[in-house]
């Protein structure tokens, strides 16, 4: 059984009654109750502590206080509770704010092929003076998280970001809600130290928390696409016919492993179902031929994922995660060859396949749809280089592109890289692929499965790819593993290439980490002989045609600064607006511009040389 998840509301007031002292003692070690004794029984979890204190976890949602106790004699005021409680997992939804539904493991990593979309409000209505007001307390907890940066907020401040969070729920601001849990799950895992901390995702988060928080609280009062809607959790889909495509290892930041498969219906519409549980890498490969329950029909994802499925009273969420409830019913069908699967992607050239996937990379990663970033497409391999199978793609209209080739996956225990290490020494091998695009670098693309190509009038020169009947005409390059037998005309060694030629340095780049220093040491960053290296970086930016930018960098330090360090040495109260706007300011610049760059990248696709 997982450990119990917690409602942010009720860890937030847990946290506000807590002494002083408690809280210092807990941010001083803030994880120290994920090394206690950990026991389940009959769907409740005993935590013990070194000295035997133990703390009981009476639900699998904490969401009241009478869910929680501690056998020490100033429970629920104690340390005990209060760290045991800062280790779980924050709830998604609470009883009462969305229609819920069993959903299997955590919620979507980034990365994962278990993504999905939000729904726009309607713009032109005014705020009440209750959102207004939940807005403006958002708007500060996430400029007091910019001055003292995620490495410095400790149990108070994500306190203080939970209550906006739950404010920002009950006043209907849903977007700005679900936005403030990301961050404040974002800056959880660095506080943490854990190797799954990312500074990027708590940078982008953070920004977005900022931006919708001003854009609910500025003058005149009306929306501008910042209000969201209530997340369902599932919703009825009716009848489905869908595919399988491909499926994936899922190894997520949280401690969780399994793996997620892709369907999708004859228009190409993602959905995903998925068995992620707690644990090591090697476990994804456990699931993999573990049923993937749906309804009344049990079906391992190796099987699923080269099959048909027709579903009755189907139900899904907003990103498109299949419900596995018992009014489903389901009836396994037969599959499709790979091509005809891939059909929605492969008609359309890889430009414009990127620039779809450039809109969706533009959402948060939990607000995708299934998909949505994914590209296919035939090459030729090229060869390797570093960790990298470099191949040339067809672009479309007698054009190529070459691509960078990685896994995400590249745990031992999973067969992803051996598997390119080995389509490296099959240079001019044919294949489809489908891999899912780097938001940061064009032409580089994280691989999930490969096939043989389009079936030709005569036999294929040269290297071929052979894979078994059972494969269904696809490897999932982080699941199946690939031998020699299944390469005909390989080589002893892989071949190796010369890199692309790829720009030394991304001029933005300088922009992005005054960004994510802010995030995570907050305005100290930007304070002090730091001001002479924000000028030489104002100068480059100016330098290679990106002076906005720089104009911008400026105002952020100009902000941070405020009027320096106080006689006795403490920093000064910084310019509140001006920071917070100016983060924003420049966040969104950032990500504009970099998508720009991005996009025309890809656009080098279609200018290609004859293939």
């Amino acid at each position: 059984m997982s450990r119990p998840t917690i409602a942010p509301e009720l860890l937030a007031a847990l946290t506000g009654d807590a002494p002083k002292r408690l809280i210092r003692k807990l941010d001083e070690d803030p994880q120290q109750a994920a090394g206690w004794e950990w026991v389940e029984a009959e769907g409740a979890w005993r935590v013990t502590s070194p000295k035997g204190e133990v703390v009981e976890l009476r639900h699998a949602l904490l969401s009241e206080p009478e869910h929680v106790g501690c056998s020490c004699l100033l429970a629920p005021r104690c340390l005990h509770l209060l760290a045991t409680l800062s280790v779980l997992e924050l709830a998604e939804e609470v009883p009462g704010e969305a229609d819920a539904s069993p959903a299997e493991g955590p919620p979507p990593e980034a990365g994962s092929l278990e993504t999905g979309s939000p729904e726009a409000a309607p713009a032109g209505l005014a705020l009440s003076a209750s959102q207004r007001d939940a807005a403006e307390r958002a708007w500060r907890a996430g400029v007091e998280l910019l001055v003292s940066g995620a490495a410095g907020a400790g149990a108070a401040l994500q306190a203080e970001l939970l209550r906006s969070v739950h404010a920002a729920r009950v006043q209907g601001l849903h977007r700005l809600a679900s936005s403030g849990l990301r961050l404040v799950k974002a800056t959880r895992e660095l506080r943490s130290k854990s190797a799954s901390g990312q500074l990027t995702a708590l940078t982008d988060e953070a920004a977005r928390w900022l931006e919708a928080a001003w854009l609910l609280r500025r003058e005149g009062g009306e929306l501008a696409g910042a209000l969201g809607q209530s997340r369902r959790s599932y919703a009825q889909e009716g009848s489905l016919r869908l595919w399988g495509v491909a499926s994936e290892a899922v190894l997520s930041r949280g401690g969780y492993a399994g793996v997620v498969t892709l369907l999708c219906d004859d228009e190409g519409r993602g959905y995903t179902l998925s068995n992620v549980r707690p644990g090591e890498s090697g476990r994804a490969l456990g699931a993999y031929d573990a049923g993937a329950e749906v309804g009344d029909l049990a079906l391992s994802h190796r099987e699923l994922g080269r099959a048909g499925l027709i579903l009755q009273g189907a139900t899904a969420s907003q990103e498109g995660r299949l419900g596995s409830g018992k009014s489903v019913k389901a009836v396994r069908a037969s599959g499709a060859a790979w091509g005809e699967v891939l059909a929605p992607w492969l008609k359309r050239a890889l430009a414009e396949q990127a620039a779809e996937a450039a809109a969706a990379l533009d959402l948060p990663p939990a607000e995708r749809r299934a998909g949505s970033d994914l590209l296919a497409g035939e090459a030729r391999v090229l060869g390797a280089s570093a960790a990298a199978l470099w191949l040339e793609a067809w672009a479309g209209e007698g054009a190529h592109h070459t691509l960078e080739g990685v896994v995400l996956n590249r745990s031992p225990a999973l067969p992803a890289l051996e598997n390119l290490k080995l389509l490296a020494r099959s240079p001019g091998l044919r294949l489809r692929w489908l891999g899912r695009c780097d938001p940061l670098v064009p032409g580089r693309v994280a691989l999930i499965a490969i096939g043989p190509p389009a079936e030709e009038e005569s036999p294929q020169e040269g290297p071929r790819l052979v894979l078994p009947e059972a494969w269904g005409g696809r490897c999932n390059l982080s699941l199946d593993r690939l031998s020699g037998a299944n390469l005909e005309g390989i080589q002893r060694t892989p071949h190796r290439v010369e890199a692309s030629a790829r720009e030394d340095v991304d001029p933005l780049t300088l922009v992005r980490r005054r960004l994510e220093r802010l995030a995570l040491g907050g305005r100290s960053t930007l304070m002090g002989g730091v001001q002479q290296s924000v000028a030489r970086d104002r100068a480059r930016l100016s330098g290679a045609l990106y002076g906005a930018g720089g104009v911008l960098l400026g105002r952020l330090a100009a902000a941070a600064a405020g009027e320096g360090r106080r006689v006795d040495g403490t920093l000064s109260p910084p310019d509140v607006e001006g920071l917070g706007r100016a983060f924003v300011a420049a966040a969104t610049y950032e990500r504009a511009a970099r998508r720009a760059r991005w996009a025309q990248g890809w656009g080098a696709c279609a200018a290609g040389a004859d293939a």
